[in-house]
């Protein structure tokens, strides 16, 4: 049977969910053959997507590929019965023949492991991020429809990181958009900020004032108080606005109050 190439989309969800699709006319009188190609589905996802919290997921980049996972279907899809562990052994190797630092070699034996290991094949047996056992089941559309449940933003629990992963790389995303926005001129910066915050973007005008106080040198770009005495006024008086008259507006307070 012919098996088409995948190209992984970002999340651990889309991405099992794309091979298990690749792979979506296999079946097998062997439940527990599919069952161990949909967790194969599911480890792989795992390996990849946990390369977007270097280096809390991986300790550097890794070219894992739509190869590895592919070369592992094509011999487990032949070893019947013995599947599960055959599946353990060659990812393993397989994987680890890319990885390049000693903790990495053991986070991936853990992961193999949690995805491929004897415990998997029970019945009862789920995957974090979902709250039902995965199904037994001679077809692996039945698994894509199970593993569908996933959640469409990756959680720490789900990849096996600490619960603050997604604020350490939504930091570090925002250090590299800053990085970058410093090479770019300030018409430019304006239109990147336009694109990703749309209405909350800043005026294009407040991008060139920043610009120029960042090439003086000058970095606070908190607003500053205005010259001139506030006016200030006490509770009282819009008490007493607001006696003379319940039905004004907010914007008529402000024209009496002279406030703006």
């Amino acid at each position: 049977m012919h098996i088409g190439v995948a190209y992984a989309p970002e999340g651990v969800k889309n991405n099992v969910l794309n091979t298990l699709s690749a792979w979506s006319g296999f079946e097998s009188p062997e439940p527990q053959l599919v069952r161990t190609l949909a967790c194969l589905a599911l480890l792989h996802a795992l390996i990849q997507e946990r390369r977007a919290y270097i280096p809390e997921g991986w300790s550097q980049w890794y070219d894992f590929e739509w190869g590895d996972v592919s070369a592992c279907q094509r011999v487990v899809a032949k070893c019947g019965g013995g599947a599960r562990s055959c599946a353990a052994g060659l990812c393993e190797a397989l994987y680890a023949g890319r990885v390049s630092s000693l903790p990495d070699a053991g986070l991936l034996t853990v992961l193999v492991q949690d995805t491929l290991g004897e415990h998997t094949l029970s019945p009862s047996w789920k995957p974090r991020g979902l709250t039902a056992p995965l199904p037994y089941d001679k077809r692996l559309k039945t698994y894509a429809s199970a593993l569908s449940a996933l959640p469409s933003l990756d959680t720490a629990d789900l990849l096996g990181l600490p619960a603050n992963c997604r604020i350490a790389w939504e930091t570090k995303a925002a250090q590299n958009v800053l990085s970058g926005l410093k090479e770019k001129s300030a018409a430019e910066a304006h239109r990147l900020l336009a694109e990703a915050c749309n209405e909350a973007a800043l005026s294009e005008r407040t991008c060139r004032d920043w610009f120029q106080k960042f090439k003086n040198g000058y970095f606070d770009v908190e607003d500053k108080n205005r010259s001139g005495t506030p006016k200030i006024y006490e509770d009282a008086e819009l008490e007493e606005l607001f006696e003379e008259d319940s039905s004004q507006t907010q914007k008529e307070l402000a024209l009496t109050l002279e406030v703006t």
